[in-house]
């Protein structure tokens, strides 16, 4: 891979705002930071694939609108309110998803649905689902259809499974008795942090369960509410250091504190709760400060580059010779938009989509009762 010296140099200009996905990358694998937030390379886009944040891409959106344009009051029959949910995982799912190599032809994809293009494309599903217009706020996802099929084996499965979902999240949080009203989701906050540092991020949900009535704004936060982040599984890859990222949001812009911290899992309909630790905000503010003093220094130096007329640079060479210690967090290689590139990357394709494979072929043969769970070991694709 070649770094493109000028066009690096050109995207240092927001390195003191930082987001939880920058800084946990960060964290992850430095090359990928680099790649993901400042480097442009010669002749090799940076691309994702979305599969397996896809199903709660949808629900978190779903969830979102249903809690901030209070649509839980708009319905007095049960199956109603299920089928404004089925249309709109129906409506979100054919809105946002493209094939995986479209995004190569796609200049700036998070523009795309402020183009007619894109408006188009949202009026036309929307009228073919009858799809609740206050639905809205997409973003493109891209899909690798062999991946696809290797996690869900059809569209019809996906649907079935994320509509299965949708109904026993609600059951339990009505068991729960969660107080709808005094919740707000997808709050971005945007906040300085130390100097001229500032840190932002979107947060999934805020309880504000000490309020005095609704909770209709962010302002009306108070002390001992709860943050709560979904996900649609809990794995390595979900880290409590989010939970606390978004924490010290709160605090630094509104100076509240939380009871609790949680993530709470679509699938397993669960919460994992943790307490805000008092030493975080020191703790983050050490590494934010190494990670803005490691993107000065490469700033520096694709500064001095330009300045001798060097327009191409191996990138390796020039991140090694700077960056010492890079360790690659392995598991996190799957979800880098280079590494199809990375000599240092330890994701194979072939190999997941195998093993996945044959997990869905060994569910389908129980489903239909032609074997038992640990009668098939050796089956074969």
């Amino acid at each position: 891979m070649e770094l493109l010296v000028t066009e690096t140099n050109a995207n240092f200009k927001n390195y003191k705002k930082v987001s939880w996905s920058e800084y946990s990358s960060f964290k992850n694998c430095k090359k990928s930071w680099f790649c993901s937030y400042y480097a442009k390379l010669l002749g090799v886009p940076f691309t994702r694939e979305h599969t397996l944040a896809l199903s709660g891409i949808i629900i978190q959106k779903l969830f979102e609108i249903f809690i901030n344009e209070r649509v839980y009051y708009r319905y007095d029959n049960y199956q109603d309110l299920l089928d404004w949910f089925k249309s709109g995982m129906y409506g979100i799912y054919e809105i946002i998803v493209f094939p995986y190599k479209d995004q190569l032809d796609m200049a700036n994809p998070r523009y795309y649905f402020r183009r007619n293009v894109g408006k188009n494309r949202i009026i036309e599903v929307r009228d073919k689902f009858s799809m609740d217009p206050l639905i809205k706020g997409f973003s493109p996802v891209f899909i690798d259809d062999k991946i696809f099929s290797s996690e869900f084996v059809t569209k019809d499965r996906f649907f079935d499974n994320l509509y299965k979902v949708i109904c026993s999240v609600l059951e339990s949080w009505k068991d729960l008795e969660i107080d709808l009203n005094l919740m707000l989701s997808e709050v971005y906050i945007r906040t300085k942090f130390y100097g001229d540092v500032y840190i932002h991020g979107q947060i999934d949900f805020l309880y504000n369960k000490s309020a005095l009535s609704n909770f209709e704004d962010i302002n009306q936060i108070r002390d001992k509410y709860i943050l709560i982040d979904g996900k649609w599984k809990l794995s390595d890859f979900t880290l409590k250091e989010q939970l606390f990222f978004y924490s010290s949001l709160v605090y630094r812009r509104y100076k509240k504190l939380p009871e609790m911290v949680s993530f709470y899992s679509w699938t397993q309909r669960e919460f994992k709760n943790y307490e805000f630790p008092d030493n975080f905000f020191e703790t983050l503010k050490n590494e934010i400060s190494q990670m803005i003093e490691v993107a000065v220094t490469l700033r520096e130096e694709c500064r001095e580059l330009a300045r001798k007329k060097i327009k191409t640079i191996m990138f390796d060479d020039f991140f090694n010779s700077i960056v010492k210690n890079s360790k690659v967090n392995s598991k996190n290689c799957f979800f880098c938009g280079v590494r199809e590139f990375c000599d240092d990357c330890s994701y194979d394709r072939k190999s997941h989509i195998g093993a996945n494979n044959k997990r869905q072929t060994e569910k389908v043969l129980i489903e239909k009762g032609l074997c038992v769970d640990k009668g098939i070991q050796d089956f074969e694709m």
